[in-house]
């Protein structure tokens, strides 16, 4: 009986691997995705096809993303970079599903992907958070491998894999202390540690040392790890991360309300996160490198650092779910059969209440970036001249235009920008034909886009933003279509001044 159960549950498991496999497909392809992370991927590989690697080398683009990508576009393949982020969304499962002993806990951990909306979506982007997690979460499990059967070639191995995902995304950045820990944790020999800490720290510096001649030689101390920023912008983030984006206090309580819709779904955090605890305070044996990769990549996050946007905690989302699918199959074991029947029935209830939560926050998102794709779509029908740029306030829509590059306000010089925002229709007019820009768009919420987004401008200048009033008022620009979210206008006689 006892055999046929585990048959019949590891039949279960490749059903609902299979599931996920097309789930994931289907989100990625489905919808299109006008995320700034995807323009900027795309703008970088643009430019480095036209203009060569200098402008990408200052302006300190992430070089694995941006030269792949780039393949693909002189491929003219259909498959863009959203191929590898697929390909790294189920290699990331596959290779956590390696950690479990046991086939029931593995089943808990593929229906618990459903209590994420952030991993499954974040696939979609362009940027290349799901292969940067791949890197890492393969270092980690190579590490992970080499205290299980002691041979140094997979230590050697892991701190490759970590090295190498830095030129992925420089949030990597973020796990390097995380190998420094494990390390101390496992070896119970002092020699043993020290020896491995140089082993591992020496072959990752080796690997990373240009990264970081390149950033500082170009940043400094102070600038390094900004990207893709021009640097005069940088000044102004404290304003804009403050009144725009709202997390500039430390351990500010949005760090915890992101923290906590992000991880699971909001319906059913507290009750897959009450396993999460019971593994952390009853069932620690061998998932110590899960809590490191949880809890260490929220740190930045919590003391400000880094933003608390979804794609930071996203490297989180797989070791918590580890965890608490191990305390949930480990409670389960351990109760009485009555208690059992109530666990099991509750999870199949919150994971009711998660997917259908899920399918509602994917449609919601599908249907917003449908109708942005669709006016960028009737837009391109109406725009007569291919050899300008096009202002916006973000890169995303660039894959749908194969002549006209975008352009945005992190473009212009410090100079040019500030009286592209706030100067007169004349002066206004003689930037855009400066910089060959020939259309605009804007969003119709105006005061969220134009004025807020740009809010930097008059507490720094004193001078109010103009460019949207200007685009209304002037005789030589003319409204061209009006969408939904988006105003486009063109500039006539653009490339004469």
């Amino acid at each position: 009986m006892k055999i046929k159960n585990e048959i019949l549950i590891k039949n279960l498991n490749v059903i609902l691997l299979i599931f996920i496999i097309f789930l994931i497909i289907y989100i990625n392809y489905s919808s299109h995705v006008f995320h700034s992370d995807n323009g900027n991927l795309i703008r970088n590989s643009r430019f480095l096809l036209n203009e060569g690697s200098r402008n990408l080398i200052i302006k300190f683009h992430p070089p694995i993303p941006t030269y792949i990508l780039s393949i693909f576009y002189l491929l003219n393949s259909d498959f863009n970079f959203i191929l590898f982020n697929t390909i790294s969304s189920i290699l990331i499962i596959l290779v956590a599903c390696k950690y479990f002993k046991n086939n029931l806990s593995i089943t808990f951990f593929l229906l618990s992907i459903f209590f994420s909306f952030t991993f499954l979506d974040l696939g979609r982007y362009l940027a290349p958070y799901p292969l940067l997690f791949l890197f890492n979460f393969l270092s980690f499990y190579f590490l992970d491998r080499y205290y299980k059967i002691k041979n140094k070639s997979f230590l050697i191995l892991s701190s490759i894999l970590s090295g190498f995902s830095l030129f992925i995304y420089g949030t990597a950045l973020i796990f390097f202390t995380v190998p420094f820990f494990y390390i101390i944790f496992k070896d119970k020999k002092l020699n043993n540690k020290f020896n491995n800490l140089i082993i591992y720290y020496l072959i990752l510096c080796m690997i990373t040392l240009p990264w970081f001649i390149w950033h500082l030689k170009i940043g400094g101390i102070k600038y390094f790890y900004y990207y893709p920023l021009n640097f005069y912008i940088i000044k102004y983030l404290p304003y804009v991360n403050s009144n725009f984006w709202d997390y500039h206090r430390v351990f500010d309580f949005k760090y915890l309300t992101q923290f906590y819709n992000i991880y699971t779904t909001e319906i059913i955090s507290a009750f897959y996160l009450t396993f999460l605890l019971i593994s952390i305070i009853v069932y620690r044996k061998n998932l110590e490198m899960f809590f490191l990769m949880m809890i260490l990549p929220v740190i930045p996050t919590l003391i400000a650092i880094v933003s608390p946007f979804s794609r930071y905690i996203y490297f989180t989302i797989i070791p918590s779910l580890i965890i608490s699918s191990q305390g949930l199959y480990l409670s389960i074991k351990n109760s009485l059969r009555n208690m059992k029947i109530v666990l099991i029935f509750l999870f199949i209830i919150f994971l009711s209440l998660s997917i259908i939560t899920f399918i509602s926050h994917f449609q919601e998102s599908k249907n917003l970036w449908d109708i942005q794709y669709d006016d960028f779509k009737k837009f391109k029908n109406v725009i007569n001249e291919t050899n300008c740029f096009i202002f916006a306030r973000f890169y995303s829509p660039q894959n749908m235009f194969d002549k006209n590059i975008f352009f945005i306000i992190l473009d212009f010089s410090e100079e040019d920008a500030i009286s592209f925002l706030t100067s007169s229709e004349d002066e206004f007019i003689n930037i855009s034909r400066k910089y060959n820009i020939c259309y605009f768009v804007t969003y119709k919420n105006i005061r969220r886009w134009e004025i807020e987004y740009y809010g930097w401008v008059p507490f720094y200048f004193n001078k109010d933003v103009t460019h949207y009033k200007n685009l209304e008022s002037s005789g030589r620009i003319e409204k061209i279509y009006s969408g939904e979210v988006y105003n486009f206008y063109h500039l006539k006689n653009a490339t004469t001044i």
